[in-house]
């Protein structure tokens, strides 16, 4: 039996939807999120292995965690799900006092520690992102790493708010 059928299993003993999750929500496995049960069709649709996502597609999220000196657990999984995740960025680094956007570039960087962004090598449609400080890469959260500087595309501008005068 794998975990989906135990978890539908456990859905359909309860008597409403707010104790099917409580029951699925004490059994699930570490890093399976449980978002809706409906029928067992939607199990497989709505449950998501966000570990797993983290350590395939989370660079975004470890290169800020890298830049602002955090664990990467502490740091959201900003790219799931795709809608309106530079906002979830943005909310992120305004609760550390900053303000961030992306910029086109295509050059290195030169002084300064900065997130960068550019193409993947492994995905068509998706970016991969390192940290470059003083010109050269500091951290790729892929190792080894296949990072070349004629990737570049965008670099995420990273800037404290101005604090509110007081009188």
């Amino acid at each position: 039996m794998n975990n989906y059928e135990v978890l539908y299993k456990l859905a359909v003993k309860a008597e409403n939807k707010v104790q099917a999750w409580q029951k699925a929500s004490t059994k699930c496995p570490k890093g399976m999120v449980v978002l809706e049960v409906n029928n067992k069709e939607d199990m497989k649709k709505y449950t998501r292995n966000i570990t797993k996502l983290r350590r395939t597609q989370g660079c975004l999220t470890d290169c800020i965690a890298y830049y602002l000196n955090l664990h990467p657990e502490n740091v959201p999984f900003f790219v799931y799900p795709r809608k309106d995740w530079m906002k979830r960025v943005k909310q992120f680094f305004k609760k550390y006092n900053y303000s961030a956007y992306w910029i086109n570039v295509t050059d290195v960087p030169k002084r300064g520690t900065h997130i960068v962004c550019g193409d993947s090598l492994i995905w068509k449609t998706y970016a991969h992102v390192v940290v470059y400080k003083s010109g050269k890469l500091i951290y790729d959260p892929n190792y080894p790493s296949d990072w070349s500087d004629k990737r570049i595309t965008h670099r995420l501008i990273v800037q404290p708010l101005d604090k509110p005068t007081g009188k």
